[in-house]
């Protein structure tokens, strides 16, 4: 008796194991890495900081107000 409980316990923490380490997969999947969000320092929209124009630092601008 007390062996076929260790086998059962054992089962489903083998199981709980592998449906975690799934659904972290799935997260990782769908692409929860946000990017860092800056703001624009003349219409204040915020906007990712790889398409924003830096134009010192800690000041951005974002593409509708990079040519002024």
């Amino acid at each position: 008796m007390g062996l076929r409980l260790l086998i059962i316990v054992g089962a489903i923490w083998f199981a709980l194991r592998v449906y975690r380490r799934y659904r972290l997969g799935i997260k990782r999947e769908r692409g929860t890495h946000a990017e860092k969000m800056v703001q624009c320092a003349v219409c204040g929209v915020y906007l990712p900081e790889p398409e924003a124009k830096r134009e010192r630092p800690g000041v951005f601008r974002c593409p509708a107000h990079q040519a002024h």
